[in-house]
């Protein structure tokens, strides 16, 4: 049996050219690539972005986000390794080896980045925004 989503809700250490990063790790997908969901807490999100972390830029940096609520990354993975996953759970093993691959973030590139935020005064409930980065695939190509 093929996992392809694992729904989870875990922190690992990602490693960096400099200091190692503490990062929730929410989803891991494997299908046509192998897929992560991140949440991060503004002020690492804001590390990301400064140091580049997972390919981020300024280009790809959201207008409006909010300081006091998380910030949700989804993930590519970059590099395959030498033996190719099998399924969600094989890269979840690969994770917990700290000198793994797939512990660096230029391993990964961010896709997606995105808050949940209240609607305005006025309204109930919550909407998602945020962008697509240059390293998400094209809808089209999403949708074969």
């Amino acid at each position: 049996m093929t996992i392809d989503r694992m729904k989870l809700d875990h922190v690992f250490v990602f490693n960096t050219l400099a200091e190692p990063i503490e990062i929730r790790v929410r989803e891991i997908g494997f299908g046509r690539d192998v897929t992560a969901r991140l949440e991060l807490a503004f002020p690492i999100y804001q590390r990301c972005l400064a140091e580049g972390l997972f390919h981020l830029d300024d280009e790809t940096k959201p207008v409006g986000f909010q300081p006091d609520l998380t910030v949700e990354i989804g993930l590519r993975l970059r590099t395959v390794p030498a033996r190719p996953f099998e399924d969600a759970e094989a890269v979840l093993q690969s994770l917990a080896i700290p000198d793994s691959p797939t512990r660096n973030t230029e391993a990964w590139f961010a896709t997606t980045i995105m808050q949940n935020a209240p609607l305005p005064d006025g309204m109930e409930g919550y909407a998602d925004f945020g962008v697509r980065t240059q390293w998400a695939r094209p809808i089209s190509e999403e949708m074969f």
